[in-house]
């Protein structure tokens, strides 16, 4: 019988990804080569193939995550969307991601943070800069195509944006996932009022 191996890409894609699950679905503490295995279907020596240790796995998830929040707002650009079309369309793939359980990258990020690993928590916080300084550069092409008013502290409204999409997660996490935050989509609607430059008559 031949064994149908999957390529080194695939493999630790399918690795990441049943890392990411074990911790949205069972918490941190669950977090195991075993369990990883048992929920890739593989062996844990198979895991030892790809990435050396459990530590190895999470330091790339966070990476894996990192591209992921960037790539959102960089297809948004892509896709010609204006600033706030970008904006609304980011806010609304976390809150469906966190509705329909495939797991929220801000609650997966915040469990991370939970295990005290000093260099893994400053992976995090790499993260989180790059994220920030991408809805920062985000918020000024808004500025500067007159769409979005010009006296905003643009840092401070990315570390808004960052905060309502972490609020929200806690607030589905301690409600044993029970509240639909879809419903919450009305919040764009806020942003609007706060953001968008009105031409004065």
């Amino acid at each position: 019988m031949v064994r149908n191996y999957e390529t080194t890409t695939i493999r630790r894609k399918q690795i990441l990804d049943a890392a990411r699950k074990v911790i949205f679905k069972y918490g941190s503490e669950s977090l195991t080569v075993k369990k990883i295995a048992e929920e890739v279907g593989i062996s844990e020596t198979d895991i030892y193939r790809h990435y050396k240790s459990k530590t190895e796995v999470i330091s790339f998830l966070v990476d894996d995550i990192g591209e992921i929040l960037i790539k959102e707002i960089a297809e948004g650009k892509k896709n010609g969307y204006t600033s706030l079309g970008v904006l609304h369309d980011v806010l609304q793939s976390h809150l469906s991601s966190i509705e329909q359980k495939h797991g929220s990258a801000f609650q997966i990020i915040s469990i991370i943070i939970s295990l005290g690993d000093n260099t893994l928590n400053k992976k995090v916080a790499d993260v989180i800069k790059m994220y920030m300084a991408s809805l920062v550069k985000l918020l000024d092409d808004g500025v500067k195509s007159g769409e979005i008013r010009e006296d905003i502290d643009l840092d401070v409204t990315a570390v808004a944006v960052i905060g309502l999409i972490h609020g929200l997660v806690n607030i589905w996490a301690l409600n044993d996932s029970k509240f639909d935050p879809v419903k919450y989509q009305r919040v764009c609607n806020v942003f609007d009022k706060a953001l968008i430059k009105v031409d004065k008559k």
